[in-house]
């Protein structure tokens, strides 16, 4: 059954143990273990839909654009929704909001599904469903963000936050090959209704989590007034602030890859860690704009390989991004002393 507490806090001490005791010790935190695996389950649906996605709308279409834009789809809507995502957050009781989106994500990939099934598909539904998705995503990632130090204790957030990185990179690599093989031999719709499946299950492991209240400091606001007010809030707050700016890139091989899941780990901990706890699902909110803002940035690079060529693109993005972290390094005291 689950648990009704408002408030959680750690099951289980931090103690020093050897390097892989330190290396899982958030799983040690039972509550952790339910949040975690929701999230494993929901990443990896994510990531198999968007396989099954490609695949489909490119033998509906036969077109290359069609196929890119609805790729991309859920990028504007996860732009565009992200900081009210994050007023949610912090004003609605936090668990709610994670079921619910994870609970409209099922029934609109079963949905999907089904029409793929009847053969009444037609790529502008799985268009809209794109930018459903990102919308969805934009309200249950900062409330999850949001109760890491809730549930693990702030002195654990760093390696909570490495361990959800670490399972989305897994998934990465395991969920589009278990897509594909499903796609090969069920369909689409196979691949449909085993993120629908995999999503109702993270829903009820989700169930097992305590109730997270909004704070007492809570107050009713108009949500424009909320908005504004966590945008000063990070205005006010140095810290955050840069390391909100420092925080955008874009991985292009391996190293780089490796580089910029420690920097999204240490960048998503050290603003949770600087973050008042009212504000953290508003800040989460803006963090989460760099998803959104990746897949966008993206165009005027892929239109930059077909004008000059991958290797010249290569030669000026790369530099470029060492020399805007450097000199955000040298300009910022603050940023160094972190």
């Amino acid at each position: 059954m689950a648990q009704d507490q408002a408030t959680t806090t750690t099951d289980t001490p931090v103690t020093p143990g050897g390097f892989w005791s330190r290396t899982f010790e958030s799983l040690s935190v039972t509550n952790f273990r339910y949040l975690w695996f929701g999230s494993l389950l929901g990443m990896s649906g994510f990531q198999m839909q968007a396989i099954a996605r490609t695949i489909l709308v490119d033998e509906l279409t036969g077109s290359a654009f069609i196929t890119s834009v609805v790729g991309m789809g859920w990028a504007p809507t996860l732009l565009i929704f992200s900081m009210v995502g994050g007023v949610i957050g912090d004003r609605v009781e936090r668990k709610f909001v994670i079921q619910a989106s994870q609970a409209a994500a099922a029934f609109l990939t079963f949905f999907i599904g089904t029409l793929i099934a009847i053969d009444m598909i037609h790529w502008t539904h799985m268009l809209v469903a794109s930018m459903i998705q990102g919308a969805l995503f934009s309200f249950q990632m900062p409330a999850r963000q949001a109760i890491l130090p809730l549930i693990v204790g702030k002195e654990r957030v760093t390696n909570a936050i490495a361990l959800s990185s670490g399972a989305m990179s897994i998934t990465g690599i395991v969920a589009p090959g278990i897509a594909g093989v499903l796609y090969n031999f069920g369909g689409p719709e196979a691949v449909y209704y085993c993120v629908g499946g995999m999503t109702a299950l993270a829903v009820f492991v989700t169930n097992f989590l305590p109730r997270i209240p909004p704070e007492a400091a809570a107050r009713a606001r108009k949500m424009g007034g909320e908005i504004l007010d966590g945008i000063r809030y990070v205005g006010g707050n140095r810290v955050v602030l840069l390391v909100l700016i420092t925080g955008i890139g874009l991985p292009l091989m391996l190293i780089v890859g490796l580089a910029s899941t420690f920097r999204m780990t240490l960048g998503q901990s050290l603003t949770l860690e600087a973050t008042d706890s009212q504000y953290r699902a508003r800040v989460m909110g803006l963090h989460m704009m760099i998803y959104g803002l990746t897949p966008l940035g993206a165009l005027p690079v892929g239109q930059a390989v077909d004008v000059f060529g991958a290797q010249e693109t290569l030669l000026v993005v790369g530099p470029a991004l060492a020399i805007v972290g450097v000199l955000s390094l040298m300009a910022s005291p603050t940023l160094r002393r972190l």
